[in-house]
């Protein structure tokens, strides 16, 4: 009787552990946290729920900023950087960091640049400085000319040159 007590307490505690256990769950702002889930070199985002990976990456760097080319199949996207130290870096229509997503017929510009209500983040969390690269999430809302908008969640980067 007495290890019957035992065996339900035991059973009664794991229980209890298991559902008030934190998760591990370290989403920032809807994107997903693990950069290293996508190969080296690459930019996989949802725009407005469409997922899209970049065929080709570019990073170019000058003493001040650092500007980083996605390319993908009908479209571009581009990144500018205010650092490339490891945080989080807000885009703002009057920060030094932004987001860009062109087509490349030109009929969709939209962007965070200069764009009342646009706003973004990108968070490098981890910076290589042997093989100059940097890796992280980033997520925004960029607005065209006319006002319209599109949403970027789950945007994430691994080992995107830095260097020129």
């Amino acid at each position: 009787m007495k290890s019957l007590t035992i065996i339900k307490t035991l059973f009664i505690a794991f229980a209890f552990t298991s559902f008030f256990a934190c998760s591990n769950d370290d989403d920032a702002g809807g994107a997903a946290a693990d950069y290293n889930s996508i190969s080296a070199g690459t930019i996989n985002l949802d725009l407005d729920g469409n997922a899209w990976s970049s065929i080709n990456v570019t990073g170019l760097s000058s003493v001040t900023i650092s500007t980083i080319t996605a390319t993908g199949t009908t479209d571009l996207l581009f990144m500018v950087l205010e650092d490339t130290q490891v945080g989080e870096y807000v885009t703002t229509e009057t920060s030094g960091s932004s987001l860009t997503y062109r087509t490349l017929t030109g009929s969709e510009n939209l962007t965070t640049d200069d764009r009342a209500g646009a706003t973004g983040r990108i968070n490098i969390a981890e910076r290589d400085e042997d093989n100059k690269t940097i890796s992280g999430t980033f997520m925004g809302t960029l607005i065209d000319e006319d006002g319209n908008s599109k949403t970027i969640t789950n945007g994430l980067f691994n080992k995107i040159s830095y260097g020129n």
